[in-house]
């Protein structure tokens, strides 16, 4: 697991990631690893195995909220949304209800 703990940490710095992404791999790989040891009825120290881990660096992005005149007048303007299917226009205005962006 440090092996791999490495492997993501050096991805980050080269590539501009986030940690959290890192971290979101660690979860998931101790979800799969739980899940096989309980499938074969192996005992597995989950606790020691993935203790320390998580990146602790805080390198999020920061987003801005988007200016209420920019939603009205982009994201909600009629004109903009004229061929778009009512689905389309539901998850838009959505995304203006919530602030939801697409990763």
């Amino acid at each position: 697991m440090l092996k791999f703990r490495n492997w993501r940490t050096e991805r980050i710095d080269k590539e501009e990631l986030v940690s959290g992404s890192a971290n979101k791999d660690f979860i998931y790989c101790k979800m799969i690893i739980t899940t096989v040891a309980e499938n074969l009825k192996i005992q597995i120290d989950m606790a020691n195995l993935f203790r320390k881990l998580l990146v602790t660096k805080d390198d999020s992005i920061k987003h801005l909220p988007f200016e209420s005149s920019s939603i009205v007048s982009k994201l909600l303007n009629s004109d903009n949304l004229k061929g778009l299917n009512e689905q389309s226009k539901c998850v838009l205005h959505a995304f203006a209800e919530t602030g939801v962006r697409l990763a």
